[in-house]
């Protein structure tokens, strides 16, 4: 009678996983491209490797690895267990599970939430356990049994695991692009400021080659300035006067 309620995969389950298969395929696609920088049999080794430690999930130890350091969650004290135990055996007993099979945990958070974290663990709150009374916290492990016993937590774990490497490969690839962006901006606005500096001719003392001015002196002023001519180093000849020219 126990064994044929212990948990199993109903069609929210299989939909999950279903949902996350574009999420598998680009996470294999992205080992596939770090597999070809290795010399055989490591590349296949690395594949094979990753399809397999999917099952991870459903190893105990890695289980409580995930709730403590992905959902941040702790075991429960003894204190903490002295009220939860005697709820959750009548949950169980009412659905027909053993009670040892799943572990109660604790979140640390300020509000009324439960948890079915990875395939072996319900989780609720400090909160919920400190103000929800028998009746409503009974009514919330009940909840969370079901997802275990419907497959949703194991379904959702193994999906988001599956999912990691192309996640990962996504978050350095707009890190990258943000990168790029600053440093093409950067080389944009050092380009314009060129631009704007080669053509203007109060910061360089000789003249552009494009106005092709010379330099000329003036007799009446005695001052320096600009003299359009129509070719460089030719001087312009005045006709003869009748006077010397001093």
């Amino acid at each position: 009678h126990l064994a044929a309620r212990q948990r199993g995969a109903d069609a929210t389950a299989i939909g999950q996983l279903v949902f996350q298969l574009p999420h598998f395929l680009c996470s294999l696609l992205v080992i596939g491209i770090i597999s070809m920088f290795l010399a055989a049999p490591f590349d296949y080794l690395l594949i094979g490797a990753w399809i397999a430690s999917g099952a991870l999930v459903f190893h105990r130890p890695t289980e409580k690895l995930l709730a403590r350091y992905l959902f941040r969650m702790r075991p429960a004290l003894h204190s903490e267990l002295t009220r939860l135990e005697p709820i959750w055996h009548q949950v169980t007993a009412k659905a027909g599970v053993s009670p040892e099979t799943y572990d109660l945990w604790i979140e640390d958070h300020k509000a009324v939430n439960a948890t079915a974290a990875a395939g072996h663990i319900v989780g609720v709150t400090r909160y919920a356990l400190e103000t929800l009374p028998d009746a409503q916290l009974a009514a919330v492990l009940a909840h969370e049994l079901g997802h275990h016993r419907g497959g949703h937590a194991w379904a959702t774990l193994l999906g988001y695991w599956y999912s990691m490497p192309a996640r990962i490969a996504w978050a350095a690839f707009r890190i990258a692009a943000v990168i790029a962006f600053q440093i093409a901006s950067v080389f944009s606005l050092l380009g314009a400021l060129w631009s704007g500096w080669s053509r203007s001719s109060w910061w360089w003392p000789w003249p552009s080659p494009s106005r092709r001015c010379c330099w000329s002196w003036s007799r009446r002023t005695c001052s320096p300035r600009w003299a359009a001519a129509p070719s460089c180093g030719r001087t312009s000849r005045r006709p003869n006067s009748g006077s010397p020219t001093p």
